[in-house]
């Protein structure tokens, strides 16, 4: 059999075994120990060949593995392994092109049009901005249609910030979480990760970054401290200060008391602390929660709220949450997201006085006063300044559209009304921020109605009173 067939592992699996068995039976001279083959024997060729056989398809596969397209993850560069000859790794990258061009929506709000104008001019210092998201778009093809999931999101998050990311279910949030923690390739538009690029440099953002899914992945039978440990090595912690740094972990998290028990005996609010422990170990520069506090009691959820406000220093937190009071409590800024774009962007203050009017007012009177107390108020602040939200049996909510009254008056003038008409329960609240979800979702729905029946639709919006709280 000519020795260039041997190229194929099964011509050479095949050449081997005739050769033993020939010998064996034919000559009674089986081979002994390999190590007294001669290189003049045929089957000292075979055994060589399915070595390199062996070889270049444990390569061939790996580089594959690495570099053809699939449904979840990140393709590498066909040149991948050129990328230390930068200049020749640079000229033979050829750009990746979009399935089909999207648009940025017409009425783009103005904080989100300087945001995109901040990252295309690159007015950020990389250095201090662990995210930033460069025009990043997913564009998944269907059968009979052709759904953009996010649409051309710029974004810059800096050191030391907690991000809210905030939408309906279906927005865009996590397809974006999913885009920049590998789990996704975008379609275009790329994203630069603590420093690193997603589409080429994956594997160091993956060495950067931690991620709190949404429920719970932790193995039943490894303990607390065991699966810290086990997370430690893979974020590359070096082996000698392992125990260290998962000492200081425990600490921090409030865990040394259970430390050795087994995931499964954790209740759930101690589960979802040892899942944000695992995302902030190895001093990720950027972490992903997603709804953390998802399913917590009150007070698991407040200690859970106290270690990520502590955890932000010296990184940047992506938050995603439908609890608008977590967002208030926790995010620097958050933005509002609807069919994959970006719909506002601000501080929580910032967002419920651009788009949120006036206070919401509560009293609490005798039935037979309710329309006495609603006309003494309209007298005071004038009738178009007053809208009944709700009246029944003595309870009445109000909204007063004072949006440039100072709130120091308003109270004092509230206070002194009360006093005289003798109410001692009411209260007086600015807008909440799960208000300013509601209009710019119910405000995009509108417009999309209308663009699409070319009909006036009315969409009511609803109050909602806000809930004073602070992390204690």
């Amino acid at each position: 059999m000519p020795e260039w067939l041997f190229i194929w592992p099964q011509f050479a699996f095949v050449r081997g075994i005739y050769l033993m068995n020939y010998n064996c039976a034919e000559y009674y001279a089986c081979y002994g120990p390999i190590t007294k083959l001669g290189w003049n024997d045929e089957l000292s060729h075979v055994i060589l060949a399915l070595y390199l056989d062996a070889l270049v398809l444990l390569l061939l596969s790996m580089y594959f593995e690495a570099v053809v397209p699939r449904t979840l993850g990140v393709p590498k560069h066909p040149l991948f392994f050129l990328k230390p000859l930068k200049r020749f790794f640079d000229k033979c990258r050829r750009q990746r092109k979009t399935v089909m061009d999207t648009e940025i929506s017409e009425n783009e709000d103005e904080d989100v049009k300087n945001e995109r104008e901040r990252v295309n001019q690159q007015r950020y210092q990389l250095q201090n901005s662990p995210l930033v998201l460069q025009n990043i778009t997913k564009i998944f093809q269907r059968p009979k249609e052709v759904k953009v999931a996010v649409n051309q999101l710029c974004l810059v998050v800096e050191k030391g910030e907690c991000f809210g990311l905030l939408g309906e279910n279906g927005a865009g949030k996590t397809t974006t979480i999913s885009m920049l923690t590998g789990f996704l390739t975008p379609t275009n538009g790329t994203a630069m990760v603590a420093g690193y690029n997603i589409r080429t440099d994956i594997d160091q953002v993956h060495l950067s970054i931690g991620v709190c899914p949404q429920f719970s992945i932790l193995w039943e039978s490894l303990t607390v401290e065991e699966h810290l440990l086990y997370y430690a090595r893979l974020k590359g912690v070096p082996p000698s200060k392992e125990k260290e740094h998962v000492e200081i972990s425990l600490k921090s998290f409030g865990l040394t008391s259970v430390r050795n028990r087994e995931s499964q005996e954790l209740s759930g609010g101690m589960q979802r602390r040892v899942s944000v422990a695992i995302s902030l170990v190895g001093n990720s520069k950027i972490v992903f929660l997603d709804e953390p506090t998802t399913g917590l009691d009150p007070v698991s959820k407040r200690q859970l709220w106290k270690i990520i406000h502590h955890a932000k220093q010296n990184r940047a937190i992506i938050l995603t949450t439908h609890n608008m009071t977590e967002a208030e409590l926790l995010c620097n800024r958050v933005s509002i997201m609807t069919d994959g774009e970006m719909r506002c962007l601000g501080t929580p203050l910032h967002l419920k006085n651009k788009f949120a009017d006036g206070f919401r007012v509560h009293l609490n009177v005798p039935d037979t006063r309710s329309t006495e107390i609603i006309n003494g108020l309209k007298n005071i602040f004038g009738s178009s300044s007053i809208e009944v939200l709700a009246c029944y049996f003595g309870s009445i909510e109000l909204k007063l559209k004072l949006k440039n009254e100072p709130i120091s008056k308003i109270f004092e003038s509230l206070r002194k009304f009360c006093k005289d008409v003798e109410i001692d329960d009411w209260s007086l609240n600015q807008v909440a921020l799960e208000e300013v979800f509601q209009t710019i979702v119910k405000d995009y729905k509108l417009k999309k109605n209308q663009k699409e029946s070319g009909k006036h639709v009315v969409v009511p919006l609803e109050g909602s009173k806000m809930e004073q709280h602070s992390i204690q």
